[in-house]
């Protein structure tokens, strides 16, 4: 059984996970818009 805080922790983890993905992809050339 899974404690809410973990799965909260778990869901959040994976969303900055996914923004930092897109910042880095964006940090690698900004000006190739």
């Amino acid at each position: 059984r899974d404690c809410s805080i973990f799965y909260m922790r778990r869901k959040v983890q994976k969303d900055l996970g996914d923004q930092n993905r897109l910042i880095s992809r964006f940090n690698v050339d900004p000006l190739n818009w």
